[in-house]
């Protein structure tokens, strides 16, 4: 009877770590660091603080800011011997030190993505480009990739906002930096399960172009805020995930997995008073800071309301791992 014991129990294991292998799974970080397990190929957008351990086999990176593409989370999670097959990130992450915006506010000087071994590391541009904003270049030609297939995985890109430009010196030299710098949106589509997520890095605005992944996205991650509630819903409307998912916002809970606290001489100060000076801006993302609304739960039922009939709004708890049902319609998210 023991040795059927043993048999049976290592029969099941062999069935349990069988079932691991095939799970589906998201867990979000906070801010916009979003973790997508495909049985036991690992992907991560847009890491911020967390995660930390270095088994993740794609990371992709919408855009040179710090609270996405934040080098010292880099370093962690693609150290020599790591997993990794493949860096995707749009053009201004590779030259982060050298364009505009709040893209480094450590002490260490900026290395742009210099430690990522050369043949892992991919640039792409938008497939699906905004020609409709204002705020976006228009005519603009690439001559770059908007997608590959790789492994069990095919990317897509979509265009997201907030695009660097060369900084400049006081007689207007940008040191030879020309190009655009188009910030990105990712579409991963699972080749074996069929399971398909977008990740919009900081988006501003919706654009008809969008309406070609109508179909194509099972689940969808985007900022709570940013862009406007009317945008959000054109958004919806254009592409239709089957789930929608928030991020990019601190909630006020234990075990929130990036610290939503200022440092401790910063903790009284109002956000305006945090926005007034580069220095303490700086001095606050130190403190693990970053942009969120004021009422995430009224923002998020809010929109939940906005959606329906579009999508369904499906809320995580940070640093929690969800696996996915056969069936989305039964993914219930937090309580």
């Amino acid at each position: 009877m023991k040795r059927w014991l043993g048999v049976a129990t290592l029969m099941l294991g062999v069935a349990g770590a069988a079932r691991a292998e095939q799970e589906i799974a998201v867990t979000w970080w906070g801010c916009m660091s979003v973790e997508v397990n495909l049985g036991d190929v690992n992907l991560v957008f847009d890491p911020y603080v967390q995660p930390v351990e270095p088994r993740f086999h794609y990371v992709f990176v919408s855009h040179p800011h710090y609270d996405h593409c934040h080098e010292h989370t880099l370093r962690r999670l693609i150290p020599p011997g790591s997993p990794i097959e493949m860096l995707f990130a749009a053009r201004g992450c590779f030259y982060a030190s050298r364009v505009d915006g709040p893209n480094n506010w450590s002490d260490t000087p900026l290395t742009d993505l210099g430690f990522v071994p050369h043949e892992k590391a991919v640039v792409l541009y938008p497939k699906h480009d905004d020609s409709v904003n204002s705020h976006v270049r228009k005519g603009e030609v690439f001559g770059g990739p908007t997608e590959i297939t790789t492994g069990r995985i095919r990317v897509e890109t979509f265009r997201s906002h907030e695009d660097p430009a060369p900084k400049k010196t006081a007689d207007g030299d940008t040191g030879g930096l020309t190009g655009s710098f188009p910030n990105l949106g990712f579409l991963v589509t699972d080749l074996q399960s069929g399971r398909s997520f977008a990740h919009t890095g900081d988006i501003w605005n919706a654009y008809p172009a969008m309406e070609k992944m109508r179909g194509k996205v099972d689940v969808l991650f985007y900022p709570l805020a940013k862009l406007s509630l009317a945008e959000k819903i054109k958004m919806m409307e254009y592409i239709r995930p089957r789930i929608a998912i928030p991020t990019h916002y601190r909630v006020r809970e234990p075990n929130f997995p990036i610290p939503p606290l200022y440092l401790k001489d910063m903790k009284d100060l109002s956000d305006a008073e945090i926005y007034k000076s580069e220095e303490t801006i700086r001095k606050a993302s130190l403190g693990n800071w970053y942009p969120s609304p004021t009422n995430p739960a009224a923002e998020i039922a809010a929109q939940r309301e906005a959606f329906e009939g579009l999508t369904r709004l499906v809320e995580l708890k940070a640093g929690v791992r969800y696996v996915l049902p056969d069936s989305l319609d039964n993914f219930k998210g937090r309580p």
